[in-house]
């Protein structure tokens, strides 16, 4: 990508600080700034399901300094989202794939359940009175556990988050929800303080940072795979970099 000669550049994340995005975004920004020798900003931008970030980078200049850091809900918003501002297809191109991880399902104290096998019995017995948080209508969140309730057979009413992954975790903790799908960085400190109780991890394999928790197909729902994966786009209009 072509980028300017002077000024910073910014890297936009859609779902708040602590969120996946965020910490990935983090994590590539001081090396980038080094190798690039400029200033590397990371701007936390929720709103509306993870589709306010991608709007904001296409009305930024096409000049590679402002690049959008996403997940796998770059692609869900495409046909899970009406009237969507952009086509996430013909207005962004790929700057790089990043990383892949899992999310984990955890539930609060106050949701009585400490496995995937007590949140089943919890579901058929409230008949979808149950809850479930997510970062927004769209998100790799909503989907993911729209496709775990379905893998084992319950009902719960979806509550979208209203500012990002941390008030998803917060409504889990304080009961506002009963479970919810998180990325591991999100959930980490309370599950360690004890707020929260892990269901399980979303890949086929255990993840390295969460090594004692099942996965969700160990757990009981047979064959679930959802990993989330993340990557950096720009606007299709931005100029390829001179050789």
């Amino acid at each position: 990508m072509k980028r300017s000669d002077v000024g910073q550049m910014r890297l936009i994340e859609p779902f708040g600080a602590g969120g996946g995005p965020d910490v990935v975004a983090r994590a590539i920004a001081r090396p980038f700034s080094a190798r690039l020798g400029r200033r590397v900003d990371v701007i936390n931008h929720p709103g509306g399901g993870s589709t306010e970030a991608p709007a904001f980078v296409l009305n930024a200049p096409a000049d590679g300094d402002t690049l959008l850091i996403n997940t796998s809900a770059h692609a869900y918003s495409a046909v899970a989202v009406r009237d969507l501002p952009y086509d996430p297809l013909k207005d962004f191109v790929v700057v790089a794939p990043l990383t892949t991880q899992a999310y984990v399902v955890v539930a609060g104290p106050r949701a009585g359940v400490c496995s995937l096998e007590e949140l089943i019995r919890s579901a058929n017995a409230r008949r979808g009175r149950l809850r479930f948080g997510s970062t927004g209508v769209g998100t790799g969140t909503h989907i993911g556990t729209e496709l775990l309730n379905r893998a084992i057979g319950i009902n719960a009413t979806h509550v979208p988050a209203e500012s990002g992954v941390t008030d998803v975790v917060v409504k889990v903790i304080s009961g506002a929800t009963d479970y919810a799908m998180s990325p591991i960085s999100a959930a980490a400190q309370p599950l360690a303080a004890g707020d929260l109780v892990a269901l399980g991890v979303t890949t086929a394999q255990r993840s390295p940072a969460l090594p004692e928790a099942l996965t969700l197909a160990e757990a009981g729902a047979s064959g679930y795979d959802f990993p989330i994966w993340y990557g950096a786009w720009a606007r299709a209009d931005t100029p390829t970099r001179d050789r």
